[in-house]
């Protein structure tokens, strides 16, 4: 390292990761993280830059939607370019690609990827983007109509407008604009200072980190980031994120029935369950990864039980999920029944759930023992398929950009070894904890079926 580089009193820290990657992680005195990954058999260097912010870190529903909105307004003019074409033709020129950005829950991130010898313009634009993004009011009202159509558009798409209906059911309509299914009638006050306020508050180096994957090396990447980076400024403080209140702390909605599924033949049923998030307990997040993994198996006997104790169609439309989060998360079970009998479908449903809540039950009691060889088998393959998505160092780095904003490095440096660690107690005292409890039903069936089902539900509580 240079005495130049040496003098900007850079914290370098290697770290021992999982065996896809070797990386080095540096942060700035102003806070910016970044992790280093670099590969040499590739011509190419990926980027992202991810931010701790999203749809749950609005403080007030007139709010809704400003950090979907904010990611818009970053393709658009900075110290570099003067117009959103502009920025485009720079994209252009520097040969990106693969380029967006994203919103979710709990994170937001932008990323492209560019010929090695780009890198240094890459990162150079790019700070002018985060740190010097120009917010001008005629671009800000162009952009309310164009993501307006977008929302608009999304609530159209039949699934989008049930995981609409699921959120609510599970939160509370009231909460809503903190889960990305939100109006758009309050678009109409985003101005700049509401921006620039979302800017001072999340767009700030300590809040950000910044993942290189490719054909650039440690000291490259450090004084790239040095130089580009290192004038950005802290920002102000933060307001305080609470979690988003679930089926599990409130009065819970009765079982949900709702049409624009759409196969007719079929119907969906979900149950869905809070479940341990990061801030609660990361530990727990570990084993929640493993018993969704086991009840999942195509081959396992949770799926096999259920196709010989109900009407569940295969095995290849059910299975569980677990979403991890940083503030919350949820457990979600999906399985198909036939409508071949409109009248019948409530019961059928509410066998299904019976039985998917005796399983669980017999779990948490220690009367279903998950053999140790079947953790070992699932730990294996979940550590397997991170190896094999890791290949490409695009899709590393949104694997450690997204944990890096839902929880931080230190928790996808050791997921494999927790992984592995996950003993058949952490499997049924979590089950105890979170699965024991009544799940939110719902049943999602086509238009045609939803009366006839309305209708029946009440005889087959």
């Amino acid at each position: 390292m240079s005495r130049r580089l040496c003098a900007v009193c850079i914290l370098w820290a290697s770290m021992v990761l999982p065996a896809t990657a070797s990386p080095t992680v540096f942060t700035l005195p102003n806070g910016l993280e970044t992790i280093v990954f670099p590969r040499s058999d590739i011509p190419l260097v990926s980027i992202q830059f991810s931010i701790r912010h999203g749809y749950i870190y609005a403080d007030h529903p007139l709010d809704e939607g400003i950090a979907h909105f904010y990611e818009h307004m970053l393709f658009k003019a900075n110290s570099l370019t003067r117009t959103q074409q502009e920025f485009m033709r720079r994209l252009t020129e520097i040969g990106a690609a693969g380029w967006n950005g994203t919103t979710g829950g709990d994170a937001v991130n932008y990323y492209l990827t560019v010929p090695a010898s780009e890198a240094e313009r890459a990162l150079e634009l790019w700070a002018a983007v985060l740190i010097d993004t120009v917010f001008d009011p005629a671009e800000i009202r162009r952009e309310i109509s164009v993501v307006s159509n977008e929302i608009e558009g999304n609530r159209r798409d039949p699934g989008r407008a049930f995981w609409r209906l699921l959120n609510a059911g599970l939160y509370g309509k009231e909460q809503l604009y903190r889960t990305g299914h939100y109006e758009t009638a309050h678009m109409g006050r985003f101005d700049r200072d509401l921006l620039v306020r979302e800017q001072s508050r999340w767009y700030t180096p300590e809040n950000c980190m910044i993942g290189l994957a490719g054909a650039i090396d440690e000291r490259e990447a450090l004084r790239l980031v040095a130089k580009y980076f290192g004038r950005w400024k802290q920002g102000s403080a933060r307001p305080l994120t609470r979690p988003l209140a679930t089926a599990g702390t409130r009065p819970r909605d009765p079982g949900l029935i709702t049409g624009g599924f759409t196969n007719p033949a079929m119907v969906r049923v979900l149950l869905v369950w809070p479940g341990p998030s990061i801030l609660s307990n990361r530990n727990e997040t570990l084993t929640a990864d493993v018993l969704s993994y086991y009840l999942s198996e195509k081959s396992g006997h949770f799926l096999a039980s259920l196709m010989s104790n109900t009407t569940l169609f295969s095995r290849e439309s059910a299975g569980f999920s677990f979403s991890t989060g940083r503030y919350n998360s949820e457990f979600i079970f999906q399985g198909e029944i036939p409508a071949t009998n409109h009248t019948r479908i409530p019961a059928q449903a509410a066998h299904l759930q019976r039985t998917v809540r005796a399983y669980l039950a017999d779990i948490a009691a220690g009367r279903r023992a998950i053999p140790q060889e079947a953790l070992r088998r699932i730990s294996a393959r979940i550590i397997n398929e991170r190896i094999f998505r890791h290949e490409k160092p695009a899709a590393l780095l949104q694997d450690v950009s997204w944990w890096w904003c839902t929880a931080d490095l230190a928790y996808w440096q050791r997921y494999d070894r927790g992984i592995s660690a996950v003993s058949r107690d952490d499997v049924r005292r979590t089950a105890a904890r979170w699965l024991r409890s009544a799940p939110l039903g719902v049943v999602w069936a086509h238009d045609s079926l939803t009366n006839t089902i309305t209708q029946h539900a009440g005889r087959n509580p």
